[in-house]
């Protein structure tokens, strides 16, 4: 799904491994933050957010440098999220 050529295909496959919670989902979702199409690394920058997983916190790092300011901004947003404490 990762490999569609339709972008919307890519973003959905990205949101529903942010579901999964489990570390499997760390490789698929950093090659999503080089997806050619913003939209789909802003998925996986929430994607690694949702999952929980502390080993997500190096990757939204690397997509503070985004080129995209959109997507930089999620990252930004994700990383202060990702320093709240959960409930």
């Amino acid at each position: 799904m990762l490999s569609d050529q339709d972008g919307a295909v890519r973003r959905e496959a990205v949101e529903v491994m942010g579901e999964l919670k489990t570390e499997s989902v760390l490789a698929p979702l950093a090659r999503a933050l080089t997806d050619p199409h913003s939209d789909v690394r802003r998925a996986a920058i929430q994607a690694l957010l949702d999952t929980g997983l502390l080993q997500s916190d190096l990757l939204l790092r690397q997509a503070l440098k985004d080129p995209h300011p959109d997507v930089a901004r999620e990252a930004e947003r994700a990383l202060r999220e990702l320093g709240e404490p959960r409930e």
